[in-house]
């Protein structure tokens, strides 16, 4: 069924990470009544109920799989600064202020966690992260950003050498460093978070239908109807399913990993190559860990699938002998999960509904970067649906992120 590495270390029946499949889940679903009802339980729906619940809200948290079956358990694990491209590539899409916003959302999202406790979890580790530029273009738009930066107050500084598997290979020509990043078990961190809140997800409950009817929600599922006074949609990839205004703005991805064990598999830091393209680090038990080269079999990659392709795979393995230095690869696990793409590669956070209306908020399309950015997101819009207003992140390009239409 193609369950991560994570998944299958908390629990080895693989079929029970499908989200797809069917679960019995525990709880009360049918004809319940609520303040505040969360569908899906990945970093931004657990994040939004984390919110709630801190306001004396009752919440009720619904997955269709179990907690944190998609792409909040089946990622690289990268607490990372920043979004999709570096920072000058940023800047020429959503302006220079609207980089600069993105990058310190990112830094407020960590900081967050951080707050929260997540440095006590074994899986979590302070380590720094690289971009780095294997072609000349590259290497002077890192050269670019690294300057940019610096003039726009972030910490980050330009490496041309080192002595890990990276440099070793002799393919990289600069690395663009974030000294304050971090890299965790994302499975741990989902579980974590969903022991802060007072009610348990409710799993194995498919949301057909979320209707706003007056002052109320009404989120019927196969399981009953459940009315609130916000609903919060938190289903990344499949929020067009609940929100039609999505359709065509929210695009599933999938995203591939593989887990090596490898005799000199020494990585000083988290790696981002390509432009985002790959991402190789190694775990706290020292297994490598690769992604990417989505980019050079993008039709087949445009699916709602779990299952990991030879095709890709293989390119995915060559990557990785060709970049790093590391020795024989031996194959410990391979997985995909399904990510949300946005055409801006900014994520859609609004509400629909105004005052004495029933709400509806999203957070959904964060183009492979929702642990950098998820948890902050998730807390924000439950905040503005359950307060009545706009989505106002400090650290949110103004209007660019907005969901438009109250309909």
């Amino acid at each position: 069924m193609g369950a991560s590495l994570w998944q299958t270390r908390l629990d080895g029946d693989e079929a029970s990470w499908d989200g797809a499949a069917a679960r019995a889940g525990g709880g009360v679903v049918a004809d319940a009544r609520v303040d505040a009802v969360v569908i899906g339980a990945g970093v931004v729906g657990l994040s939004a109920a984390i919110e709630l619940e801190s306001r004396g809200v009752r919440t009720l948290v619904l997955e269709r799989g179990r907690a944190a079956c998609g792409a909040s358990g089946r990622n690289a694990g990268y607490l990372m600064r920043g979004a999709a491209d570096n920072y000058f590539g940023a800047s020429e899409i959503w302006g220079r202020e609207g980089a600069r916003h993105v990058w310190r959302w990112s830094e407020d999202n960590l900081r967050a966690l951080r707050a929260l406790g997540i440095e006590r979890l074994p899986g979590y580790a302070a380590r720094l992260s690289a971009l780095v530029a294997i072609d000349a273009d590259e290497c002077e738009a890192l050269e670019r950003s690294c300057e940019m930066m610096c003039e726009d107050g972030f910490e980050a500084e330009l490496v041309r050498t080192g002595e890990d598997a990276l440099w070793r290979a002799g393919c990289a020509r600069v690395a663009l460093v974030n000294p304050r990043d971090a890299c965790c078990d994302p499975i741990e961190v989902m579980s974590w978070l969903a022991g802060m809140l007072r009610e348990p997800v409710v799993e194995g409950v498919r949301v057909r239908a979320c209707v706003r009817t007056g002052d109320a929600v009404r989120v019927e599922t196969d399981r009953g109807v459940v009315e609130a006074g916000i609903a919060i949609v938190a289903t990344n990839a499949l929020a067009a399913e609940l929100v039609p205004q999505l359709a065509g703005v929210v695009e599933a991805c999938r995203g591939q990993m593989a887990a090596y064990r490898a005799p000199n598999a020494d990585l000083a830091m988290s790696y981002y190559l390509n432009h985002g393209g790959e991402y190789v680090r190694t775990g706290t038990d020292g297994l490598l860990l690769a992604g990417g080269m989505r980019r050079f079999h993008e039709a087949s990659e445009r699916t709602v699938s779990n299952e990991p392709t030879p095709a890709l795979q293989g390119d995915l393995d060559a990557f990785v002998r060709e970049t790093f230095d590391v020795g024989a690869l031996e194959v410990v696990a391979r997985w995909a999960g399904t990510m949300g793409f946005t055409p801006s590669g900014l994520p859609v956070l609004g509400v629909l509904g105004g005052d004495g209306e029933g709400r509806l908020g999203v957070a959904a399309g964060f183009t492979g970067h929702g642990m950098s950015l998820g948890h902050l997101a998730g807390r924000e819009v439950a905040s503005a649906a359950w307060e009545g207003r706009t989505v106002r992140l400090a650290s949110c390009p103004s209007g660019a992120m907005a969901l438009r239409g109250s309909a």
